[in-house]
Parts: C-alpha cells; structure tokens; sequence
C-alpha cells in the first residue's frame, strides 16, 4: 500500500503520473484537471508542485522532460474527489489508507522508516539511470552502425581509387620504358645497354623497336643491315 505514497522531505506525496496510470486517466487530461481547478493560488502552491519525470523518445536518442505535478494528501483529495466511477472511488479509499499508514509509520519510527524510504529513492533513482544508459547505448548503437556503412562505403570507394591510380601508374612507366627504349636505340645504344638500363629482357626491347619501326617512329633498317633476331623477330610479328 505503501508504495502508492512517497515522502519528499518532510511532505508525503503522490505524483499525477501514478494517478492517470492508477485511475486509468490520460496523463495530459489529469495535468488539465488540476489547471481547471477552483482553488486559491496559495493552496494551489502549497499542494501541487510542478515538477518533470522522464519518458522514452518514440524516436529515439535521448529521453523526453515532461511535465507533472506532485500532489500532497491535501491536493490530492481535492482533486480526486471529482473522479467517479466505482474504481475511482476503490482507489480513494487505496490511496487514503495509504496516506494513513504514511504518516503512523513516520510518528512511531521515523528515523527507520526515513531510512527506507532514501533506500527506496535510491533504487529508483539507480532504476532511472540504467534506463537512460539503456537508451543512450542504444542511440549510439544506432550512430555507430550508420557511420560503420558510411565508413565501409568510403573504404570501398577508395580502394576502387587505388586501383585505378595503379593502374595509370603501370600506364606511365610502361610509356617511360617504351620512349626510353626508343630514345637509347635512335641513339645507337645496344639491347645490352638498354638491357641494363631499363631491367627489361631482349625480347620485351625487341618487340619495342619493331613496333617504333613499324609505326615510324624510328627509321627502317635495311633488310641487309638488320641482326637476325630483329629481322626474325619482324617476321615472326
């Protein structure tokens, strides 16, 4: 029964929170009623102390402040006692007994029963914090995947990049070789020299030149003045 009340400071009190969800009342209509209420502003200050609670996001992330009210036993009778309904008048009679025990279990020992109350706060409080931690774990979950496919998308892209420059590299140092190859043999420098020089084979430098020849870019030889093996290599092509 206890569980109904709580103590804050020196006040036992009820939030509108556990009263919509005890009289099976929308909370947003129970916040309604008490702004509707005919009673002084000075009783109003006394028994109804605005206060936040926390609620999920629907969309995620952080929790949502939203605004209640804590009710002494005071504001909470003056606001209940317009509920109807053979539930509502069960759980009056629920909450005032509650009261009730509230305040004889603080009279014959307050000290023990203050205690389990902060026990009871702290539970709660402990309660809430995990929820949040909970939640926000889960936001950042969600963050991490999503910049997890963003990363993974841009690390693809960027091998396709690599590629592509390792390619034009082979590209250019195939070019390299080839005018270099070209360049030493209009020069008159022997396959052995250019050999040496670019690290390609005989062969590789012979194909070179008959191509160069073929396209003109390096003058024909006699057919008499040619070595065999560019002469058999021309025939082979």
């Amino acid at each position: 029964m206890n569980q109904l009340v709580h103590q804050s400071g020196d006040r036992l009190i009820v939030t509108t929170l556990e009263i919509s969800n005890r009289f099976g009342k929308q909370h947003k209509n129970v916040l309604r009623d008490i702004e509707h209420l005919e009673c002084t502003d000075n009783f109003r200050k006394l028994n109804f102390e605005p206060t936040v609670y926390h609620r999920p996001n629907p969309k995620g992330g952080k929790a949502i402040q939203a605004p209640m009210y804590e009710l002494t036993r005071d504001g909470f009778t003056f606001l209940c006692m317009g509920f109807t309904g053979s539930q509502a008048a069960l759980w009056k009679e629920r909450y005032i007994e509650a009261f009730n025990q509230m305040e004889a279990a603080l009279r014959s020992n307050p000290l023990a029963h203050q205690q389990q109350l902060a026990l009871a706060t702290q539970v709660g409080q402990l309660t809430d914090r995990v929820k949040a931690l909970t939640e926000a774990l889960h936001a950042q979950d969600q963050r991490f995947i999503g910049l997890q496919g963003q990363m993974i998308g841009s690390q693809k892209g960027h091998i396709r990049s690599l590629g592509v420059i390792a390619q034009l590299q082979k590209r250019h140092e195939a070019e390299d070789i080839r005018r270099t190859i070209i360049y030493m043999k209009a020069r008159g420098d022997s396959n052995a020299e250019i050999m040496r020089v670019t690290g390609k084979c005989s062969n590789y430098i012979r194909q070179r030149v008959f191509i160069a020849r073929r396209d003109g870019v390096l003058p024909a030889i006699p057919a008499e003045a040619t070595p065999q093996g560019e002469l058999n290599l021309g025939g082979a092509a």
